[in-house]
């Protein structure tokens, strides 16, 4: 575990959680890592890492966009979830017989 202080005001903190989980610094940062058992990372390596930072208003249109992204995908997670129970709970009902199907003949 690292603590890090962001020292510069012109990085938006939301904008720089989004580019932390970014798989291009995530490699970036792989490369940079210290050790051959176990790997490690100290401040040194974070503060002489590169990165291009957008202008601050750009910087909160994004974070504010994928905000938006995230809560869509967990309102979309929540009800997949919900439906997931009622088709568990419908097929429980209809293989068990406690529910019979009517077929329509005609």
């Amino acid at each position: 575990m690292l603590r890090a202080r962001l020292e510069n005001p012109n990085i938006d903190i939301r904008f720089l959680k989004y580019l932390i989980q970014t798989f291009e610094f995530k490699q970036r940062l792989k490369k940079e890592i210290l050790g051959t058992t176990r790997e490690s990372i100290n401040t040194k390596i974070l503060e002489e890492l590169l990165i291009s930072i957008p202008k601050k208003d750009e910087q909160k249109e994004i974070s504010d966009t994928l905000e938006r992204i995230d809560a869509t995908l967990d309102e979309l997670d929540i009800n997949k979830s919900k439906q997931q129970s009622t088709k568990t709970g419908l097929m429980q009902d209809l293989l068990s017989g406690r529910v019979r199907v009517k077929i329509n003949e005609e």
